[in-house]
């Protein structure tokens, strides 16, 4: 019976085998596509390296798709061709699960030691994304946080990196071991760095031992486990700060003795700015002073001895910087030096004397000044933010809620006078102000004995509180919209008011009034100074265009626009942009004086005029600003006559506009004069020109490089020999 089931099952099983595997019946077209996207499967896995950890999130997912892969062929296997590549593939995909299953939980492990590796062979930054990489797989992974943290220190961000491992004490589960380490480190970094600091202060480098004590302090800021010994830091501190201020004054002071003022004025500021910032903690000053006066000294005496091309383009320069020391010193130091700057200002240009004129005549007073009943001398020291807030809590109190009171306080007050009362605050609710105040008169009138006298004065003082406050805050309002002959009219009918009703004094009174003037003092302010910087933008935008009379228009307007005490105004890019067009301008007017000269038939005149405007034009390089100059040369070649030619030289040397008169020498060249026919010419220019180079200081090699388009030029080759040899000897004479 065993038997015959046996071989009934067999015959069965072998039936089914090969019924399953007659079903399959697969196209070449269908076959070659399931074996072509088995075979990309093997590749993917062949390509599986597991030295690399940072790898196993990616495989993990590739494997995912590729085991259903091996799900999706699973029935078509039964075709030969495909069975091959699908169990190949089915065996890779299974070891190469097993190998995942194994590393992926030890992934983190695996990455942390490999940034321990990077660091073993100092490559930090590759070791600093691999510990990050750990911290995005598991944030409480203690090691990496402890390297991370280790890594600054170690590039000298203490602060942070203390701050790191502190919050790994209190945020996360550090073992004992761990603890242990972190606190070692930190210990020893405070030890370390702090003998760093000093010793780097013994060998005379405050500033970088600054920098390192600094980073302690802002650690020891933070010190939760008393690692650090406050006062010791703090006197190493206040040496260190000690050293570099008087160190920036001996190099300011040796730069002085050098000659180099520009050097010295650096350092002097630099010092004032840090002896400004950490006064609280350097010994009381007292060579700064000195400093700043030699400083300032130096600038005037240079400025003194200026002369030529050099003073025309440094003299200004040099007073406004002695100018702008004086701000350094006190009382009758700074103006005893201002008045030495303002004996050696030269002359304005009518430019600058009319824009002086304007700014001089843009005056205003502030709202806080007319009505200086209401102020008081501590206004000055309030800040923005503080008007603010009061005039908030006003508003609170008076205009965003009208009068509380709905019934009187007396009982033996007439119920003809408490209607009295209920229409006036029915008034005020409607900002009906003058109605709100006849109808108090009315009630006035109406009272009879002391208590209801006493209540009308008492609703008289809310009253007036109340207009006060909605008028002053309409005022306000209307200055914020640019209505400021509304706001004057509210303002002045406020006063009035309070005057008319005998409320002058009264507290709650002068706090809304002071409160409110101060804060249209500054919404006054601000406004003007947004219509400042409006002019600034069009200024700017003619001076592209190269519309420099638009541009002056503009600057007259914006200077016209007023300041107050307690409204000054931030003109500083407007009198850049006036520097700017001012140069221009003067060369247009100083052009139109030149062509009437000419028409005038005032030729040596209108050469020297034009000569020294054509000086003016190199020096500013008025070309880039746009400005359009037709050279000397150009107009006498165009002439083509040698006597005016010779005689514009002449005048040109008299009045020792050399560069000028060396272009125009280059005249007769251009008129077809050859070199052997100016030598004369050539060699008087030479050395006049190289005598006076010489007085304006000028070195060889400067003024050299200064006539180098000239030595280049063989027809100015004899100009270019005698200048070179004169300069020589000049230069010998004057040492």
């Amino acid at each position: 019976m065993l038997k015959k089931i046996f071989a009934t099952a067999l015959i069965l099983g072998i039936s089914l085998s090969c019924t399953f595997a007659q079903n399959i019946k697969l196209s070449d077209n269908e076959r070659t596509l399931i074996v072509d996207e088995i075979n990309e499967n093997i590749k993917t896995l062949t390509r599986f390296k597991y030295d690399n950890p940072e790898l196993l999130a990616v495989y993990n997912t590739q494997i995912k798709d590729i085991e259903k892969v091996v799900e999706k062929y699973r029935k078509q296997s039964g075709d030969p061709v495909v069975f091959e590549r699908w169990y190949e593939l089915s065996q890779l995909t299974a070891q190469n699960r097993e190998m995942i299953n194994f590393l992926y939980p030890k992934m983190t492990d695996l990455i942390y030691r490999q940034g321990i590796t990077c660091l073993v062979n100092e490559d930090v930054e590759r070791a600093r994304i691999l510990f990050n990489k750990t911290i995005q797989l598991n944030s409480n992974y203690v090691m990496s946080h402890y390297q991370l943290a280790k890594i600054e220190i170690d590039s000298m961000q203490i602060a942070s990196g203390a701050q790191k491992l502190e919050n790994i004490l209190s945020t996360m589960s550090p073992t004992a071991d761990q603890k242990k380490l972190i606190t070692d480190l930190l210990n020893n970094t405070y030890n370390k760095n702090f003998m760093y600091a000093l010793s780097l202060a013994d060998q005379g480098k405050h500033a970088r031992a600054m920098e390192v004590l600094s980073q302690l302090k802002e650690f020891c800021d933070n010190d939760e486990l008393n690692i650090c010994e406050d006062q010791t830091l703090a006197n190493a501190i206040t040496r260190s700060k000690s050293q570099i201020y008087k160190d920036h004054i001996r190099i300011a002071n040796k730069s002085l003795h050098n000659g180099k003022n520009a050097v010295a004025e650096s350092f002097a500021l630099i010092a004032y700015e840090y002896y400004s910032d950490n006064k609280e903690s350097l010994p009381p000053d007292t060579e700064f002073e000195a400093l700043i006066k030699k400083i300032a000294q130096n600038y005037l005496n240079e400025a003194k001895e200026l002369e030529g091309d050099r003073k025309a383009a440094l003299y200004q320069e040099y007073l406004d910087k002695a100018a702008a020391l004086s701000q350094y010193l006190n009382g009758e130091e700074r103006k005893a030096l201002k008045s030495q700057v303002a004996a050696l200002e030269p002359t304005k240009s009518k430019l600058q004397q009319k824009q002086d004129a304007i700014e001089e005549n843009a005056k205003d007073t502030a709202y806080s000044d007319k009505y200086a009943d209401f102020s008081s001398e501590d206004d000055d020291e309030l800040t923005d933010a503080d008007v603010q807030n009061e005039v908030a809590k006003i508003e609170k109190d008076y205009v965003n809620e009208n009068t509380k009171k709905t019934k009187s306080n007396s009982n033996d007050i007439s119920k003809t006078l408490n209607d009295k009362f209920y229409e006036t605050r029915t008034l005020l609710s409607v900002n009906s102000f003058e109605q709100a105040l006849d109808v108090l008169e009315k009630a006035n009138q109406l009272a009879k004995i002391e208590n209801e006298k006493a209540e009308v004065e008492d609703m008289y003082r809310r009253a007036i509180r109340e207009v006060t406050a909605k008028r002053m805050s309409a005022a306000e309002y209307a200055v914020w919209q640019g209505d400021i002959n509304t706001a004057d009219s509210l303002v002045n009918l406020t006063n009035d008011l309070i005057h008319g009703y005998n409320m002058e004094k009264d507290t709650a009174v002068v706090r809304i009034m002071n409160s409110y003037l101060n804060a249209l003092d500054q919404k006054v302010c601000s406004k003007r100074q947004d219509e400042l910087n409006s002019y600034v933008y069009n200024i700017l935008d003619c001076i592209k265009r190269y519309d420099y009379y638009k541009a002056e228009a503009y600057v007259r307007e914006a200077l016209a626009v007023p300041e107050t005490r307690k409204c000054k105004l931030d003109k500083s890019k407007l009198k850049a942009l006036m520097k700017q067009i001012e140069k221009p301008l003067e060369y247009i007017d100083r052009l139109d004086n030149a062509y009437t000269l000419l028409r005038a038939g005032d030729t040596v005149n209108y050469i020297q005029q034009y000569g020294s405007l054509e000086t003016m034009y190199n020096m500013y390089d008025l070309e880039s600003a746009g400005v359009k100059h037709i050279p000397l040369r150009q107009i006498l070649t165009n002439i083509n006559n040698t006597d005016l030619t010779l005689e514009a030289i002449e005048v040109l040397m008299r009045h020792k506009d050399y560069m000028v008169a060396l272009e125009v020498l280059g005249a007769l060249k251009d008129m077809g004069y050859k070199a052997s026919e100016t030598k004369k010419v050539q060699q008087r220019m030479g050395k006049l020109m190289s005598y006076e180079m010489n007085k304006q200081n000028y070195s060889y090699d400067d003024a050299i490089d200064a006539i180098s388009s000239y030595t280049e030029d063989k027809w100015f080759s004899t100009f270019a020999k005698e200048f070179k040899k004169s300069m020589k000897e000049w230069s010998r004479q004057s040492r």
